[in-house]
């Protein structure tokens, strides 16, 4: 079985992956909890970690069966190929992209032995 990394429509991260579960289709939308803040109130919700991607689990890749859902545009390749791996790549897709937002907004990520850190850099 292999993951495969495909494209979602704008805020549609969950509503493609309840397609593909009703079709039978291992998916996943890494998601971490978040406090909105509105002028009357304040909510804990659930966001995608990887805004605007799915991953999805099939033996061999079926383009009739991943076209179906609405809520999705592509699946996303690697050069000529798919980006596909059997194990792993979700958490490298995440780290890339992670490390890509942390770069963007001028933070660096310090690793040491015995902790984690997060730096703003100039």
């Amino acid at each position: 079985m292999n993951w495969y990394a495909i494209r979602t429509k704008t805020k549609k991260e969950k509503h493609a992956k309840d397609y593909y579960s009703k079709l039978g289709v291992e998916a996943y939308v890494p998601t971490y909890t978040t406090k909105r803040v509105w002028s009357d109130r304040i909510k804990k919700t659930k966001a995608p970690a990887i805004t605007g991607y799915l991953f999805f689990r099939l033996k061999k890749i079926d383009f009739d069966l991943v076209n179906l859902n609405p809520y999705t545009t592509n699946v996303v390749r690697a050069g000529s190929g798919l980006f596909c791996s059997e194990k792993g790549i979700i958490e490298k897709f995440i780290q890339n992209r992670a490390l890509v937002l942390l770069k963007s907004l001028n933070i660096k990520l310090v690793i040491s032995a015995s902790n984690l850190k997060f730096q703003k850099t100039a």
